[in-house]
Formats: C-alpha cells, structure tokens, sequence
C-alpha cells in the first residue's frame, strides 16, 4: 500500500498553490461584479430619492460605494502578493468581510420603511436583491466562506420583511425566497466542489507533466 503522506513537504506545497489559485479566481470573478454593483446602486438611488428620505439613501449609496471601493482595493492588493506569501489568509478574512458589509447593504434595503410604501417597490427590491445575490454565486463560487454568507446577508433580511408582513402575498413570496436561498446554496456549493477538483487536478498534472520530464532526464 502507497503512503499518502510520503512526501508531506510537497502535499503542502500543492495545497499552498491550491490555495493561491482558489483565491486568484476568487479575486478575478469580483473584477466585472464591482461595476454592476455601482450601476445597480445609482439605480436604487434615483428610482428610490423621491420616495424615502434622502439623507438615507445618500448615506445607502455611499456605502455601496465605500465598500465596492475596497473590494477592487482588495483585489489589487492580491495582485501584488507573491504566490508563496503568508497573508492569503488575512486577505480572505478581510475580502469576506467587505463582501459581507456589501450584502448586508443591499440587504437592508426590504427593512426601510419605503418597502410598503408602493407595491412596485416591494417587486422591484425583490427583483434586484435575487439578481444580486445571484450574482454572488457566479462571482463568489471559489469560496464557500465568501459566497454562502453574502447569499445569507442579502436573502435572510429580505425574507423577515415579508414574512412578517403578515400579508398572504408576502408570506408566498417569502417561501419562494427561502426556496430560492436554499438553491443558491446548494449551486454554491456544487459550484465550488467542481472547481476545487478541477483546480487540484490540474495542479497534479503540471507535477506529473514536471516529474515525468525529470525522469527523462
């Protein structure tokens, strides 16, 4: 029988390299996501100005703005890290938390008494946080610590608002939303597996590929 741990060092190198790809596609993803967030969000803010109060969406949108800022911020920090750095895991921690601030802006928005105000408003919100979040699959997939949790800030206040509303329309529309979270999650999740193996997998062809020239050698 093999010794799967027969050559650790290079286990952790493969891991490390994994690791670097996985983050480098989670980084690259975001590039197009950032510009659709500010365009939604200038959308928000004059579809909404003359129907909510204006310090609190000036405030709103300035916080898109902030945020989606220090995303790409994060993004050009990880360009210039060396693929061997140590700082892979701060980055993370601090991409997921400003993806997460992010959510949790368009997330709120269900919580804002404008929601009830007209119903076109109610249907147009719900239409633009299920896009967004659905974005966050396509755009936060490499990472299931990134991903699932802005799914989770951006459905979670939705589905309160209209669960709570106690209005039949709502209560149909928030299990359509719970439905939709669960699917999210779940497209997430196979998603990320996928391209976690093909990632792996290529990494082990290249080893292969190098210790086979090697041998030739």
């Amino acid at each position: 029988m093999t010794d799967t741990n027969e050559n650790p060092v290079s286990e952790l190198d493969l891991r490390a390299r994994i690791q670097y790809e996985t983050l480098r596609a989670l980084a690259s993803n975001g590039k197009s996501s950032f510009f659709i967030s500010i365009v939604n969000a200038v959308i928000v803010f004059f579809t909404l100005r003359d129907v909510t109060e204006q310090i609190v969406l000036n405030l709103w949108l300035a916080a898109v703005v902030i945020l989606t800022l220090l995303r790409t911020t994060m993004v050009i920090v990880f360009n210039r890290l060396d693929s061997s750095s140590q700082h892979f895991d701060l980055w993370t921690a601090i991409y997921i938390v400003f993806a997460c601030g992010s959510a949790l802006c368009w997330g709120i928005l269900p919580l804002l008494d404008v929601f009830y105000l007209a119903s076109w408003t109610e249907t147009f919100i719900v239409f633009l946080i299920a896009g967004m979040s659905a974005g966050g699959l396509v755009s936060l997939y490499p990472s299931l610590l990134a991903a699932v949790p802005y799914q989770l800030c951006m459905l979670v206040p939705l589905i309160y608002a209209l669960g709570s509303s106690g209005a039949p329309a709502h209560t149909a529309m928030a299990i359509l939303a719970s439905l939709y979270l669960v699917l999210l999650v779940r497209s997430t999740y196979d998603l990320n597996q996928s391209a976690s193996a093909s990632i792996r997998l290529e990494m082990e062809n290249n080893e292969l590929f190098k210790f086979l020239l090697k041998a030739r050698k």
